[in-house]
This record gives structure tokens, sequence and C-alpha cells, in this order.
């Protein structure tokens, strides 16, 4: 039985779950270089946990925290570069952790501070009274470290050591996808700003002057209804512009255009 969102009581049998379970992970290796990754991958979770949003953050050394992608409503407010709030994961990554999967209760223990600073400083991404998060920290090459975290904000069940252990138990397998996703993606697993800039450059250079357009566009805030306008086209050109443009950049959603190009891209549009 799947669940993927608010569901008292749902159980999932031991059979069940490993059936569903390999469906979604030949999925994933299936989708390894494909841009829609990222949802088959919480989807896949799904298989395992129930939970109601999927969250996808990026650390690399001492910058702050990036949103790589977001699975399910929310604004992604808290988690962006320059966010005025830490997840309370980050202490843990500045102590040197790098791979687990890891309860909101454990991240956010440490009153003292003795992981760097107060634990008071950090809170969890919008989350309201009873809500909880399950972190998966996957290891990246070099220093780098991919955090997912699974949300419940209405239901109010706390997540589980058992349903924490069922993610533990394929913690390589799906640290293992992740990495590789990223490398055909052209992302290094390090996240590392010069060469994603190199191969941003050559993947810029694949798109027809129409598609280069539409980036400048997206990158500049404007929506489908704005850009269609704008251009005098139809809004279902504008969307077939923007899949086959995401599928050149190697990104599927504009979260994912912002977070891991930046102005990078949008000076690269210019210069191009």
């Amino acid at each position: 039985m799947l669940c993927h969102g608010d569901a008292q009581g749902c159980t999932v049998s031991h059979h069940g779950l490993l059936a569903s379970w390999a469906e979604t992970s030949a999925d994933l290796v299936d989708a390894i270089e494909d841009p829609v990754f990222p949802s088959i991958f919480s989807r896949s979770l799904a298989t395992l946990i129930s939970f109601e949003e999927c969250t996808q953050l990026l650390y690399d050394g001492n910058r702050r925290q990036g949103l790589v992608g977001r699975d399910r409503s929310g604004t992604g407010l808290e988690h962006r570069n320059g966010g005025t709030a830490r997840h309370p994961f980050d202490r843990m990554y500045r102590a040197g952790v790098r791979s687990g999967v890891h309860l909101l209760r454990e991240t956010s223990r440490d009153p003292a501070g003795a992981l760097g600073y107060p634990a008071r400083d950090c809170r969890a991404d919008g989350m309201h009274e009873g809500g909880e998060e399950l972190c998966i920290a996957l290891p990246m090459s070099g220093d780098a470290c991919t955090l997912m975290v699974m949300t419940r904000r209405r239901s109010g069940r706390r997540f589980t050591d058992e349903e924490a252990g069922r993610v533990r138990s394929v913690l390589p397998f799906l640290t293992s996808v992740f990495r590789r996703h990223r490398h055909s993606a052209g992302l290094p697993a390090d996240g590392r700003g010069d060469t994603i800039d190199h191969r941003l450059l050559q993947r810029i250079e694949r798109l027809s002057p129409r598609e280069k357009e539409i980036v400048g566009l997206l990158i500049g805030g404007h929506s489908t209804l704005s850009i269609s306008l704008r251009l005098d086209i139809s809004g279902t050109t504008v969307k077939t512009h923007r899949k086959n443009l995401y599928s050149k950049l190697g990104v599927g959603t504009i979260h994912e255009l912002f977070s891991l190009y930046g102005n990078s891209l949008k000076e690269r549009m210019v210069r191009s």
C-alpha cells in the first residue's frame, strides 16, 4: 500500500513494500539522465514512508545551503540561497556529518550549541507546531552533501525509528543513483561552480535563439502567460519551448534553473 501524503493509520506490508520499492527503483535507474529524475526520486521514497513534501537542498563547504528542488507544495523561501533561516541539519553538516537518515528531533538537539551555534538559531522550513521532518543526507564528492527533507506538516504524526530504518536500508542505492544523476546532468557531485559554468556554456550553445530568449525572460521572473504576450506566441508554444530548453540545460523545474545556475546563467545568456 503506497502512502504519499497524510494517511492516518497507513501500514505497509513487508512484501508490498519490497514490490513497490523494486518497481520504483527500476524507474529511478531508467530516469537517471532524465530531467524528471527528482520527482521520480521522491515517488520512490514514498513507497518506503509517507510524507507530504520532499525538499532537496545542496550543502557545499562554507556556502549557504541551496534549494535544488521541491516536490509538492511549498514556497521554498526558508531554504533559498541567502535566506535568513538555517535548517537544523546545517549544524550537523558543519560538524562533519555528510551521510545518514536523521529525524528532526535529532538534528535539533544540543541546545548548548556544541555543533557550532545554538539550536535556537535554526528552524525547519516553515514548520508549525506538531510538524515533523525526516532528513536523508546523501554524500556527494568532495565536501558536498545533498539533503532530502521529507515533511509532514498537517498529519501531526512523527516519523518513527522503524520508518527511518527502511530508508537507511536503501541509503547506498539512493546515494549512488543521485550522484549518477548529477553527473549525467553535467552537475559535479561536489557542486563546484567553475565546472558548472563550463558545462553551462556548452549547454547554452545548444539552445535555439527563441529558447535563449525565453530563458532570459524566465530568469527575469516572467510567467508563461507573460512570455506568451511579450513574444506574441501561444501559451502551448511557450510550454513546448520550456520543456525543450529544460531538457537541454539538464533541469526539471524552474526552481532547479534558479538554484543550479542563478546569476551565472543570466550572465551567460547576455554574452551568447
